[in-house]
């Protein structure tokens, strides 16, 4: 579930102990449905430059990692347009219902966010690790390797995904940098928008290569 549009939701901590509390704040959230098609349009638009990315590549071994770059930036925006069309339709429907329920109705909602929740965290979790972690990891190596770019930017691009791969293999294990949630908080607020940043920048590198 995404944290930088509307604060610290999809964890498993919530599931346990905030189900009622994160439906009240899907359903007070009326943009909530555009905030996550704006994420999934974000997210097809970073799949189009990273495959535009790997067209380009021409030295052996910057080509041989375009070659894993491609299909994990596919499985990964899909991760992206799952966790977030079920979290941004289906989770707002449900909050929604159990705003206007009472008694065994609205208790019953409630079980249903919490196996929600549960799944959401698994989803969010392999899109940290695969599209915004393995996937950059990938388009960062490659640009170092291809030449054409300063190796320094590509290293940069390599060290963010690769942190953000780390945090997200730490959330599979079960594992915590420091308070519940706060190294998600830390790859959406500060890592992630470096990671966009990048990407523009590369789309500018790219522009003024292919225009000498």
């Amino acid at each position: 579930m995404s944290l930088a549009p509307h604060g610290d939701l999809a964890t498993k901590e919530d599931s346990l102990v905030g189900e009622e509390a994160a439906l009240s704040y899907v359903a007070d959230h009326s943009i909530w449905l555009l905030i996550h098609l704006g994420t999934i349009v974000a997210g097809l638009i970073w799949l189009g430059a990273l495959v535009a990315l790997a067209g380009t590549l021409t030295r052996g071994s910057a080509r041989a990692t375009g070659r894993f770059l491609v299909p994990s930036a596919i499985v990964g925006v899909v991760f992206v347009v799952f966790d977030y069309g079920v979290d941004g339709y289906a989770l707002k429907v449900l909050a929604d219902e159990w705003a206007n329920a009472t008694g065994p109705e609205r208790e019953a909602l409630q079980r249903i966010a919490e196996t929600g929740l549960w799944l959401l965290n698994g989803t969010f979790h392999s899109e940290i690790v695969v599209f915004y972690g393995l996937t950059m990891l990938l388009a960062g190596l490659a640009v170092a390797l291809d030449g054409r770019f300063p190796r320094w930017f590509g290293v940069a691009g390599a060290v963010a995904g690769a942190a953000v791969l780390v945090n997200g293999l730490l959330a599979f294990a079960g594992l915590e940098l420091g308070p519940a949630g706060g190294t998600d908080q830390l790859v959406f607020v500060m890592i992630l928008p470096l990671e966009a940043l990048w990407l523009m920048v590369l789309g500018i590198l790219m522009w003024r290569h292919s225009s000498r």
